[in-house]
């Protein structure tokens, strides 16, 4: 007998609270998210030289860097170009791990805490807006335990990543929407405004990614007549205003880039944003993560609940909608970033998860109707113990592989600790990278990094920076080349150490 999706859902109308909260939907809840807090905690005091070790080094060094420096959220630095500027985000996270370092035991485990405890509120919030949604707490709770499972959603929500929070709070600025829209109070609307807020100056990405759907509830606002002038006047001003403060933030950040001689947020346009909108390859490469990260049972699910949401009994479709173009355009557009990083689609489980779960409950509302509830719910069962065992398989091969985290870094940082004052640096090597921050973190050192090949940038830095207080060449298969001890000399260093790994000159 087939099974119209729509009866999946009731009736559109706002759900119960009460019932959610106190009701048995709540245990099941706190149920999946126990599970997706112990999965979350593997490696917990591992070091944060895994995935993306550049990103999370990067953010993690805002923070040391406060500990040793002073705490400046507007005026914040990195490590390399000698312990210089490069602002992008508002560093809302930073401060928040800043915060609960003392508490935590570090700043490696209060990051882990914020990114965990950012996954929760997440699935907590993604379920509030897909039982509003879909009308089925049912689709919603199997949606949350979906995105739990997935080896990218387990990986980063417990790495140093600003996305986790960043998630949060957009998806939170989506329900403060949504409410509005329904019916306006000044709690919600100063929800919103905060939320906004926080998404956009920290990552403006994610708006498009995952938080257009704003924009339906705020039109019905705006166009209800029975809405008063103040309300509507304070909600396109929050609007408004959110944008000025970005374009304030971006001018900001770029004039202290500048100053420092790296990449201001202009300048990066072209890397953010790509001309490959078209590129079929983009796709494939987003398309093939995807896939891996979904498995065969999550793809399956997610088609079923794309073929449902036409035949929906919701009066949230624009919603659904723009959510999944906008997360469609988000590809596009920020191109470069997502060819380039996996974690850069993180957002994007938000939406496929939740159209999975509407497809797991159109399933097993279907399957129901032919075998009864209890066979119908194991099978269901059974498909989300598949989608887990698939994502461990990934995670052990993979993120969580026997040799993911470099502790050969780790070693090499306690050592340019140990023989390093701490002063500017200049290090040395082959191929280096100077924007790379993972040595200068697990070091506790700030500097510049030069290829070897390039002796007439190190001079030019080594004239330029008289504070420098000792040169390092960091060994490799090949000889170290001539000018690093002749920059050493010139500066009136000597050799001091030499070992397997690095030779200082101080």
């Amino acid at each position: 007998m087939a099974v119209d999706p729509a009866d999946v859902t009731a009736p559109p109308r706002p759900p119960r609270p009460a019932r959610a909260v106190l009701g048995r939907p709540a245990v099941l809840l706190a149920g999946v998210v126990a599970l997706g807090v112990l999965l979350r905690l593997h490696r917990f005091d591992a070091p944060i030289l895994d995935a993306h070790a550049f990103r999370q080094t990067q953010t993690a060094s805002t923070v040391w860097l406060w500990n040793r420096d002073g705490f400046d959220a507007l005026d914040y630095r990195v490590p390399m170009y000698g312990g210089g500027h490069w602002v992008l985000e508002l560093p809302v996270y930073q401060a928040m791990v800043w915060v609960l370092q003392v508490p935590a035991g570090g700043i490696e485990h209060a990051a882990r805490v914020v990114s965990i405890g950012s996954y929760v509120a997440v699935a907590v919030l993604m379920y509030l807006i897909a039982a509003r949604w879909f009308g089925s707490g049912s689709a919603a709770l199997l949606g949350v335990g979906v995105f739990t499972l997935l080896p990218v959603t387990v990986f980063f929500f417990r790495a140093v990543l600003i996305d986790t929070l960043l998630i949060a709070t957009t998806l939170l600025a989506v329900l403060a929407a949504t409410h509005l829209g329904e019916r306006f109070t000044w709690t919600w609307f100063a929800v919103f405004a905060a939320a906004l807020a926080v998404s956009v100056l920290g990552k403006a990405t994610l708006v498009l990614a995952i938080g257009l759907a704003m924009v339906v509830p705020l039109v019905r606002l705006l166009s209800d007549g029975g809405v008063g002038r103040l309300p509507k006047a304070a909600v396109v001003g929050t609007c408004a205003l959110t944008g000025l403060l970005f374009a304030a933030w971006a001018r900001h950040g770029d004039e202290l880039n500048t100053a420092t001689g790296t990449l201001s947020i202009s300048e990066a346009r072209s890397w953010y944003f790509g001309s490959t909108f078209t590129d079929p390859d983009l796709y494939r490469v987003v398309g093939g993560r995807i896939a891996d990260n979904l498995g065969v049972a999550g793809l399956v699910a997610l088609a079923i609940g794309l073929v449902a949401i036409p035949r929906l009994r919701t009066a949230h479709r624009p919603e659904i909608i723009l959510t999944l173009a906008g997360a469609v355009l988000s590809c596009g557009i920020f191109a470069n970033l997502n060819r380039i990083h996996d974690y850069y689609q993180l957002a994007y489980y938000v939406p496929l998860s939740m159209v999975a779960g509407l497809g797991l409950a159109v399933a097993l509302r279907a399957a129901t109707s032919r075998v009864g509830a209890v066979p119908a719910r194991a099978a269901v069962a059974a498909v989300l113990v598949v989608i887990g065992v698939v994502s461990a398989v990934s995670l052990r091969d993979g993120y969580f592989a026997p040799d993911a985290v470099a502790y050969s870094v780790e070693a090499q940082g306690r050592e340019l600790r140990a023989e390093t004052p701490d002063a500017p640096l200049l290090l040395i090597h082959r191929f280096a990278d100077p924007n790379d921050p993972v040595l200068w973190y697990q070091a506790r050192r700030i500097g510049w990094r030069v290829p070897a090949e390039d002796a007439a940038g190190a001079a030019r830095i080594a004239a330029a920076h008289p504070e420098i207080a000792a040169v390092v060449w960091i060994t490799d298969p090949d000889p170290e080349p001539p000018h690093v001890a002749a920059l050493a000399r010139a500066a009136g260093l000597r050799r001091a150490h030499v070992s397997a790994g690095m030779t200082v000159y101080r």
